[in-house]
Protein backbone atom coordinates (compact mmCIF):
# COMPACT_ATOMS: atom_id res chain seq x y z
CA UNK A 1 0.00 0.00 0.00
CA UNK A 2 2.93 2.62 0.91
CA UNK A 3 4.16 1.33 -2.70
CA UNK A 4 1.07 2.26 -4.61
CA UNK A 5 0.87 5.52 -2.46
CA UNK A 6 4.27 6.59 -3.97
CA UNK A 7 3.43 5.53 -7.28
CA UNK A 8 0.06 7.22 -7.34
CA UNK A 9 1.74 10.67 -5.53
CA UNK A 10 4.20 10.28 -8.89
CA UNK A 11 1.96 9.56 -11.73
CA UNK A 12 -1.57 10.43 -10.47
CA UNK A 13 -4.47 9.61 -12.17
CA UNK A 14 -3.35 7.69 -15.27
CA UNK A 15 -1.66 5.35 -12.26
CA UNK A 16 -4.92 4.86 -10.87
CA UNK A 17 -6.58 4.07 -13.62
CA UNK A 18 -4.23 1.22 -14.94
CA UNK A 19 -3.75 0.16 -11.53
CA UNK A 20 -6.19 0.38 -8.70
CA UNK A 21 -7.52 -3.49 -8.78
CA UNK A 22 -4.16 -4.38 -7.53
CA UNK A 23 -4.60 -2.36 -4.37
CA UNK A 24 -8.51 -3.35 -4.18
CA UNK A 25 -11.43 -4.47 -6.25
CA UNK A 26 -15.00 -4.02 -5.36
CA UNK A 27 -18.10 -6.67 -5.07
CA UNK A 28 -21.91 -5.37 -6.37
CA UNK A 29 -22.43 -3.74 -3.28
CA UNK A 30 -19.27 -1.69 -2.97
CA UNK A 31 -17.34 -3.68 -0.52
CA UNK A 32 -13.38 -4.44 -0.60
CA UNK A 33 -13.52 -7.83 -2.40
CA UNK A 34 -10.26 -8.58 -3.58
CA UNK A 35 -6.48 -6.90 -3.79
CA UNK A 36 -3.74 -6.51 -2.01
CA UNK A 37 -6.14 -4.12 0.84
CA UNK A 38 -8.29 -7.35 1.23
CA UNK A 39 -5.39 -9.68 1.63
CA UNK A 40 -4.64 -7.59 4.72
CA UNK A 41 -8.21 -7.60 5.50
CA UNK A 42 -8.62 -11.01 5.99
CA UNK A 43 -5.29 -11.28 7.09
CA UNK A 44 -6.09 -9.72 10.43
CA UNK A 45 -8.99 -11.75 10.99
CA UNK A 46 -7.08 -14.40 10.52
CA UNK A 47 -4.81 -13.50 13.70
CA UNK A 48 -7.63 -12.53 15.20
CA UNK A 49 -9.24 -16.54 14.74
CA UNK A 50 -5.98 -17.97 15.77
CA UNK A 51 -5.55 -16.20 19.00
CA UNK A 52 -9.12 -16.88 19.82
CA UNK A 53 -9.11 -20.74 18.42
CA UNK A 54 -6.18 -21.20 21.16
CA UNK A 55 -8.18 -20.14 24.05
CA UNK A 56 -10.10 -22.94 26.55
CA UNK A 57 -11.86 -22.02 30.36
CA UNK A 58 -8.42 -22.91 31.73
CA UNK A 59 -6.47 -19.93 29.80
CA UNK A 60 -5.39 -17.68 31.68
CA UNK A 61 -7.34 -14.30 31.85
CA UNK A 62 -4.36 -12.17 30.44
CA UNK A 63 -4.60 -14.28 27.04
CA UNK A 64 -8.02 -13.72 27.18
CA UNK A 65 -8.05 -10.04 27.02
CA UNK A 66 -5.23 -9.60 24.69
CA UNK A 67 -7.79 -11.87 22.50
CA UNK A 68 -10.50 -9.44 22.94
CA UNK A 69 -8.61 -6.59 22.43
CA UNK A 70 -7.39 -8.03 19.23
CA UNK A 71 -11.07 -8.39 18.18
CA UNK A 72 -11.95 -4.82 19.24
CA UNK A 73 -9.73 -3.48 17.19
CA UNK A 74 -10.86 -5.18 14.09
CA UNK A 75 -13.75 -3.67 11.78
CA UNK A 76 -17.12 -4.57 12.13
CA UNK A 77 -17.32 -7.04 8.91
CA UNK A 78 -13.85 -8.43 10.31
CA UNK A 79 -15.88 -9.17 13.92
CA UNK A 80 -18.67 -10.48 12.05
CA UNK A 81 -16.12 -13.03 10.32
CA UNK A 82 -15.05 -14.24 13.94
CA UNK A 83 -18.17 -14.45 15.17
CA UNK A 84 -19.19 -16.32 12.27
CA UNK A 85 -16.24 -19.02 12.50
CA UNK A 86 -16.78 -19.02 16.44
CA UNK A 87 -20.17 -18.15 17.72
CA UNK A 88 -20.24 -20.24 20.93
CA UNK A 89 -16.76 -19.68 22.01
CA UNK A 90 -16.01 -15.94 21.42
CA UNK A 91 -19.41 -15.83 23.84
CA UNK A 92 -17.88 -17.63 26.25
CA UNK A 93 -14.77 -15.63 26.40
CA UNK A 94 -16.95 -12.65 26.67
CA UNK A 95 -18.47 -14.05 29.89
CA UNK A 96 -15.14 -15.44 31.55
CA UNK A 97 -13.42 -11.75 31.00
CA UNK A 98 -16.94 -9.96 32.36
CA UNK A 99 -17.05 -12.60 35.30
CA UNK A 100 -13.40 -12.44 36.23
CA UNK A 101 -13.76 -8.67 37.04
CA UNK A 102 -17.53 -9.08 38.34
CA UNK A 103 -16.22 -11.55 40.90
CA UNK A 104 -13.51 -9.21 42.41
CA UNK A 105 -13.62 -8.64 46.05
CA UNK A 106 -12.08 -4.81 46.29
CA UNK A 107 -10.08 -4.07 49.76
CA UNK A 108 -9.24 -0.31 51.14
CA UNK A 109 -5.85 -0.53 51.73
CA UNK A 110 -5.02 2.24 53.69
CA UNK A 111 -6.30 6.09 53.59
CA UNK A 112 -3.96 9.40 54.55
CA UNK A 113 -4.30 12.72 54.69
CA UNK A 114 -1.62 16.54 54.34
CA UNK A 115 -1.18 19.32 53.10
CA UNK A 116 2.09 19.98 50.46
CA UNK A 117 2.96 23.41 49.39
CA UNK A 118 -0.02 24.86 51.23
CA UNK A 119 -2.40 22.64 49.39
CA UNK A 120 -4.69 20.02 51.54
CA UNK A 121 -5.02 16.44 50.21
CA UNK A 122 -6.44 13.00 50.57
CA UNK A 123 -4.51 9.74 48.94
CA UNK A 124 -6.48 6.43 49.24
CA UNK A 125 -4.83 3.11 48.13
CA UNK A 126 -7.12 -0.08 47.18
CA UNK A 127 -6.04 -4.07 46.67
CA UNK A 128 -8.34 -6.34 44.81
CA UNK A 129 -8.50 -10.02 45.81
CA UNK A 130 -8.60 -12.14 42.91
CA UNK A 131 -7.51 -11.89 38.99
CA UNK A 132 -7.59 -8.56 38.14
CA UNK A 133 -6.29 -9.01 34.89
CA UNK A 134 -8.71 -8.13 32.65
CA UNK A 135 -10.05 -4.98 34.57
CA UNK A 136 -9.69 -1.90 32.39
CA UNK A 137 -10.00 0.62 35.28
CA UNK A 138 -11.17 1.77 38.61
CA UNK A 139 -14.20 4.39 39.36
CA UNK A 140 -13.72 6.38 42.59
CA UNK A 141 -16.83 7.61 44.42
CA UNK A 142 -16.81 10.62 47.20
CA UNK A 143 -18.99 11.54 49.77
CA UNK A 144 -19.36 14.00 52.63
CA UNK A 145 -21.36 11.04 54.24
CA UNK A 146 -20.26 7.59 54.92
CA UNK A 147 -23.84 5.59 53.73
CA UNK A 148 -25.25 8.09 50.81
CA UNK A 149 -24.59 11.05 48.40
CA UNK A 150 -21.58 9.56 46.53
CA UNK A 151 -20.96 11.19 43.64
CA UNK A 152 -18.29 10.03 40.81
CA UNK A 153 -15.05 12.01 41.44
CA UNK A 154 -12.50 9.68 39.40
CA UNK A 155 -11.80 7.17 36.86
CA UNK A 156 -8.18 5.41 36.95
CA UNK A 157 -6.43 5.34 33.31
CA UNK A 158 -4.25 2.96 34.03
CA UNK A 159 -5.09 -0.22 36.01
CA UNK A 160 -2.27 -0.95 37.49
CA UNK A 161 -2.61 2.12 39.17
CA UNK A 162 -4.45 0.97 42.31
CA UNK A 163 -4.40 4.61 44.42
CA UNK A 164 -6.15 8.06 43.75
CA UNK A 165 -4.71 11.23 45.38
CA UNK A 166 -7.91 13.75 46.07
CA UNK A 167 -6.74 17.22 45.90
CA UNK A 168 -9.40 19.70 44.56
CA UNK A 169 -12.71 20.29 46.25
CA UNK A 170 -11.69 19.57 49.86
CA UNK A 171 -12.97 21.88 52.93
CA UNK A 172 -10.96 22.15 56.27
CA UNK A 173 -12.93 19.92 59.00
CA UNK A 174 -14.97 17.79 56.86
CA UNK A 175 -14.72 14.21 56.55
CA UNK A 176 -14.75 12.62 53.30
CA UNK A 177 -15.79 8.94 52.13
CA UNK A 178 -14.56 6.99 49.13
CA UNK A 179 -15.66 3.84 47.66
CA UNK A 180 -14.14 2.26 44.72
CA UNK A 181 -14.96 -0.25 42.02
CA UNK A 182 -13.68 -2.21 39.15
CA UNK A 183 -14.83 -2.41 35.97
CA UNK A 184 -14.36 -3.92 32.28
CA UNK A 185 -15.63 -2.76 28.75
CA UNK A 186 -17.24 -5.37 26.39
CA UNK A 187 -18.55 -4.82 23.39
CA UNK A 188 -19.12 -1.03 24.32
CA UNK A 189 -20.49 -1.86 27.55
CA UNK A 190 -19.29 -1.31 31.20
CA UNK A 191 -19.47 -4.50 33.88
CA UNK A 192 -18.08 -3.57 37.75
CA UNK A 193 -17.15 -5.68 40.71
CA UNK A 194 -18.74 -4.77 43.90
CA UNK A 195 -17.64 -1.67 45.75
CA UNK A 196 -14.36 -1.75 48.18
CA UNK A 197 -15.23 -0.98 51.61
CA UNK A 198 -15.19 2.49 52.45
CA UNK A 199 -12.17 4.74 53.34
CA UNK A 200 -12.05 8.06 55.27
Amino acid sequence: KDMYDRYYDYYGDVFIVNNISTLFTEDENGRIAGGYLYDIYVDEVEVVKTMISKLTNQSAIEDIKAAMDAYDALSGGQQRMVEKAYPYKYQNLRSMLIDSVTSLKLVKNHSTAGKSNGKSWIRIEWSTVGDDAAVDGYEIYKSTKKNSGYKHAFTTKNPENKWYKNTAGLKKGTMYYYKVRAFVEVDGQKYYSDWSNKAY
